[in-house]
């Protein structure tokens, strides 16, 4: 990847080189147009969550501009999805059933560095280890602050995309308002499963009375095991160790049987944001945000990752246009984030089994809008 030059102006930064973010920019590079991503993370593949995309993912994929681009990313079939949810036993849905097939359980970190790859293969340069600090605008230009390390930089743009996931960092330091339907958090770790036969290629959801658990097979002979709960919650549970992780896996019903067949702990459990939560305008005047910046959805209710490619498309698309109609694009995100939160809460009110814990009474309640208001830009 061609390193960025911090003494350039660019006619775009985007904020974020996740799935939204790179969408954008390979977009906005293919038309001509100079861009910068700014990922906050250091050169490397590492481990990232999100790692299951539904059958349809290939086509929203193609349709973005990407035809064949989840065949360069390791992966293994999804075959369908087992639940204990409202019951305490296990219920499966085949694969077979969605038109699309099952999906695919795959390398997240891979997946986002070939569509980072193919930004910069479309002309867009990164800028690896820098964060977002402040931004300014003046005369039409907006200057963005970066931290990198000990360096402070200073970039010119025309334009600014956030695609900062549920920090929205630009967005909200330009006054943009989030408001946050919930506190959830997921408590995640990695087992190995070297050595153990494991032919479940199916996601596993159980219930609990605290939360709920995820689970799926990884290329490479791993097991990605989740814990979603409120943040509320999390000093009580006891899971941010190995051992309490374990221990809390060893009360459920059907995650529990991972263990049973040999698994080892291969990572120290990660607490990461799982809140669902949407800005109420997600654009202004040069700019606007996209993926779980404009909008972030419960993990049981949306399907990230084609979420955010179709994000990103709509952001190039707004970007290309002038940012004309950003009234309309920040509804079209408002109104897609109500959509899916109203659907989040049907799926939540199908179990009953503890109505008075918590965990289930926060997410049974009437959810209640607000009207937009307006924004500073």
């Amino acid at each position: 990847m061609k390193a960025a030059n911090p003494e350039a102006r660019y006619d775009v930064i985007v904020l974020g080189g996740g799935p939204a973010g790179s969408t954008t920019a390979a977009l906005l590079a293919r038309k001509a147009v100079s861009v910068l991503v700014v990922e906050e993370k250091e050169r490397g593949l590492g481990f990232k969550v999100g790692e299951t995309v539904p059958g349809v993912a290939g086509a929203t994929l193609a349709r973005a501009g990407f035809p064949g681009l989840l065949q360069k990313v390791p992966q293994l079939r999804c075959s369908g999805n087992r639940s204990s949810w409202g019951s305490p036993k296990l219920h499966s849905r085949p694969g077979l059933l969605d038109p699309y097939g099952g999906g695919a359980h795959l390398d997240r970190a891979r997946l986002d560095l070939e569509l980072l790859r193919e930004s910069a293969a479309a002309g867009a340069q990164i800028l690896h280890g820098a964060r977002f600090e402040s931004a300014e605008k003046s005369k039409g230009i907006w200057t963005i602050r970066l931290r990198r390390g000990s360096e402070l930089l200073s970039i010119g743009c025309d334009s600014v995309v956030d695609s900062t996931g549920r920090k929205a960092c630009f967005a909200q330091s330009r006054g943009a308002r989030r408001v946050m339907v919930d506190r959830q958090i997921a408590i995640v770790s990695l087992f190995s499963a070297a050595n153990i036969e494991d032919d479940d290629l199916t996601t596993t959801i159980e219930a609990t009375p605290t939360g709920w658990w995820y689970s799926a097979r990884l290329p490479g002979q791993k097991r990605i095991v989740a814990f979603f709960t409120d943040g509320g919650l999390l000093s009580r549970l006891d899971v941010r160790s190995t051992d309490g992780f374990i221990a809390l896996m060893r009360r459920s019903a059907h995650v529990v049987e991972f263990l049973r067949r040999g698994y080892s702990h291969a990572r120290t459990p990660t607490v990461l944001l799982a809140n669902t939560s949407y800005l109420m305008h997600s654009a202004g005047d040069g700019w606007c945000a996209a993926g779980d910046a404009a909008s972030a959805l419960d993990p049981l209710a949306s399907a990230g990752i084609v979420n955010a490619i179709s994000a990103g498309s709509r952001a190039a698309s707004l970007v290309l246009s002038g940012f004309k109609n950003t009234e309309d694009y920040s509804g079209e995100a408002r109104d897609k984030a109500m959509s899916d939160i109203r659907i989040r809460q049907s799926y939540y009110r199908m179990e009953t089994r503890w109505p008075r814990e918590p965990f289930w009474v926060l997410r049974q309640q009437p959810q209640t809008f607000q009207p937009p208001t307006i924004s500073r830009t």
